[in-house]
C-alpha cells in the first residue's frame, strides 16, 4: 500500500505519558526508522524528549535516499531489501507483507517480547491475537494504525449516502469515481464480493468467480475519472468526484481543507488492513539499544499518539483508549478499533504467486478495455 502523508501539526501533547525525570545517564543510541510517509517522524521530537525523560538518550534517523532525502516505503520489495541489508532497526510493514514470498520477511526480522509493551494490552482483542505476523508462536509485529479500502461520498453533492458498493457501477457514476490503481487487489476484492464470494475466499484464485468478477471491474472502471496510487487527488474531490475508495487519509486531508467527505456503510463488508511497527535483529545489538527500541514501541500506541495520529491521518487506531485523550466534541474525529471491524477474514491475506497474477491479468485487461472504450 503507497501511502503519501503531508507534514503533520501536533494536536495534543505528550505529557500524559512523560511520568517523570529519571537522572539516570545511559550510553546515547541511535536508531534507524524506515517508515510509510508521515507515521514515526511527526513523532521524533517528542519521542526522544520523553525517552531522554526515561533515562535513554536515543536518536531517531530516517532512512534516506540517494539524494539524501528520506526513505519511504511504497511496497514489500522495499522493506525486505532494507532490512536484508541491514539497513533499519525499525519498520513498519502492511499486515500482509509478513508471510507473502514465502515468508521472507519474517526469516528477517526480530521477535518482539510483547511483556516489554505495557500499552500492547490496551489494544482490541482481534488485533491482539491475531496471527499474521506470528510464527513459532512468536510476534514480529505491533499493531500502529489501520483502516478499510472504503467507500466514501462527497456529501455536498450525494444528498443520500450509498448503500452498497455497486454504487462504483452504477452509470449515474461515470465519470466522477475514483479508485486506486497501484494496489489493484483491493478492487478485486470489491469486486469478489459483488459477486457474492465470501469474504475469507477472496484472496483464492481458485475460490473466485473470474467471469463475474471481469464483469464487475469492467463496469467499475468504465466510471473511472482517474486512478489514485498514494491517495485521491484532494483537488478533483472538490470539483468532479462523487465516490471514491480511500484508506482513510484522502477523507481526512480533504476534509481539513473545508470539504465535505463521509464514509460510507455498504451492505456488504469491507476489507480491512492493518499497518505495523516491527523490529530488526540489529535493534537488539545492546541493551541500550533494545530498550530504546521497546520505549519507541510502546509510545507509539500510547493512547496520546494514537489520539494524534486518528486525528491527523483519519485512520483507525488500534488502541480504543484513544478517545479518552480528545476532547468530548473532537471525538467523531478519531475512529477506533473494535473487533467487529477487524474480523479475521476482512483482514487482508497474503496472496500465492499464481492467484497474484491472475488478480493482475483481470485489473489489467479490464483498465485497458476501459481506455479503449473512451477513446473518441
Amino acid at each position: 500500500m503507497i501511502r503519501k502523508i503531508p507534514l503533520a501539526c501536533t494536536l495534543i501533547g505528550v505529557s500524559g505519558i512523560i511520568l517523570g525525570s529519571i537522572s539516570v545517564q545511559a550510553a546515547p543510541v541511535t536508531l534507524r526508522v524506515f517508515e510509510w510517509e508521515g507515521y514515526i517522524a511527526p513523532f521524533a521530537a517528542d519521542f526522544e524528549a520523553y525517552a531522554k525523560a526515561q533515562g535513554v538518550d536515543v536518536t531517531l534517523n530516517f532512512v534516506k535516499d540517494e539524494k539524501g532525502n528520506e526513505k519511504f516505503i511504497t511496497d514489500a520489495d522495499d522493506i525486505y531489501q532494507v532490512v536484508r541489508e541491514d539497513g533499519c532497526d525499525v519498520v513498519t510493514p502492511t499486515n500482509n507483507y509478513f508471510k507473502d514470498s514465502g515468508g521472507r520477511l519474517l526469516k528477517v526480522l526480530a521477535p518482539i517480547d510483547i511483556k516489554q509493551i505495557p500499552h500492547f494490552g490496551d489494544l482490541v482483542s482481534n488485533l491482539r491475537t491475531a496471527t499474521y505476523a506470528d510464527e513459532d508462536d512468536k510476534k514480529y509485529a505491533v499493531p500502529l494504525l489501520g483502516g478499510g479500502y472504503s467507500l466514501a461520498y462527497n456529501a455536498d453533492r450525494v444528498k443520500e449516502a450509498p448503500k452498497s458498493w455497486s454504487i462504483l457501477l452504477d452509470p449515474t457514476a461515470h465519470g466522477h469515481t475514483s479508485i486506486t490503481n497501484s494496489q489493484y487487489e483491493a478492487n478485486i476484492y470489491v469486486a469478489a464480493i459483488l459477486t457474492g464470494t465470501n469474504p475469507a475466499d477472496i484472496y483464492s484464485w481458485d475460490n473466485i468467480n473470474k467471469d463475474k468478477i471481469a464483469e464487475v471491474l469492467g463496469r467499475m472502471t468504465e466510471n473511472v475519472k482517474a486512478y489514485w496510487d498514494s491517495n485521491p487527488d484532494i483537488n478533483l474531490m472538490a470539483t468532479d468526484l462523487d465516490y471514491i475508495t480511500d484508506y482513510g487519509f484522502g477523507v481526512a486531508f480533504a476534509n481539513q481543507k473545508g470539504q465535505h467527505w463521509r464514509f460510507a456503510s455498504p451492505v456488504e463488508p469491507t476489507t480491512v488492513w492493518q499497518d505495523n511497527i516491527s523490529l530488526t535483529p540489529t535493534a537488539l545489538d545492546s541493551p541500550e539499544k533494545t530498550r530504546a527500541a521497546y520505549l519507541l514501541l510502546n509510545f507509539m500506541i500510547s493512547p496520546e499518539i494514537q489520539a494524534r495520529i486518528g486525528q491527523m491521518y483519519g485512520v483507525v487506531v488500534p488502541n480504543p483508549k484513544a478517545l479518552e485523550k480528545v476532547a468530548v466534541d473532537q471525538r467523531d474525529q478519531v475512529r477506533v478499533a473494535t473487533d467487529a471491524f477487524f474480523k479475521p477474514d476482512l483482514i487482508w491475506q497474503p496472496l500465492d504467486k499464481r492467484t497474484r497474477g491472475g488478480f493482475k491479468t483481470l485489473w489489467d485487461t479490464a483498465v485497458d478495455k476501459a481506455k479503449e472504450n473512451a477513446k473518441p
